[in-house]
């Protein structure tokens, strides 16, 4: 497994290794729609919202996991 931030990386992804199985947007195997979106050149309040969101996100990613393996 392979969990990326944005689509275009996961593109690049499997552009880069051929061979490259199950990878995914982090939102879109959590079953959310777009990119996580980077924070770089914005002001300390964006980072915290970024910050605040990946962890949401991996919240959710820690449950789907936890469900996967029952």
């Amino acid at each position: 497994l392979v969990l990326t931030m944005t689509e275009s990386i996961k593109k690049k992804v499997y552009e880069d290794f051929k061979e490259a199985l199950n990878v995914f947007g982090l939102k879109e195997f959590v079953g959310e729609d777009g990119d996580v979106e980077a924070a770089h050149g914005g002001e300390l309040v964006d980072y915290g919202e970024l910050f605040r969101n990946i962890e949401r996100l991996v919240n959710k990613l820690i449950d789907k996991l936890s469900t996967m393996q029952e």
